[in-house]
């Protein structure tokens, strides 16, 4: 295969993973899906881990929305669009904890988040 047929083959490929979640609280018993994060996504989102510094060099408090962030750019509907944009972080936040723990859970598991790099492998 040539350069040009790998590259069109690779970048039309439908890769990103929808896994339905029930969220009957906001009156979604279906309709609702964690999504895989695309690759830049997943560099956005990791980019909230790393430790911050303000202009001076000081460190700075942690990132204190990491679940939610995660929540946001995951939940998705049936054709992985993003339900969420960043600007809905604060408003996402009020949600009830249980139910933004549970979809957290849901997206990390989906993102292989915190999976060791061997168990990662196997899917």
């Amino acid at each position: 295969m040539d350069t040009k047929t790998i590259r069109e083959t690779v970048l039309s490929a439908q890769d990103v993973k929808l896994v339905p979640v029930s969220v009957p609280e906001w009156g979604m018993p279906e309709g609702l899906f964690v999504r895989e994060l695309s690759a830049y996504s997943a560099d956005e989102y990791n980019s909230l881990l790393f430790v911050h510094t303000d202009a001076e060099g000081r460190l700075t408090e942690s990132v204190p929305w990491l679940r939610t962030a995660l929540v946001c750019k995951a939940l998705c509907d049936a054709e992985g669009n993003r339900v969420f944009a960043d600007a809905d972080l604060e408003a996402l936040g009020a949600k009830s904890g249980p139910v933004m723990e549970r979809l957290y859970l849901a997206a990390k598991a989906v993102n292989e988040i915190d999976v060791p790099v061997e168990e990662a492998a196997k899917n």
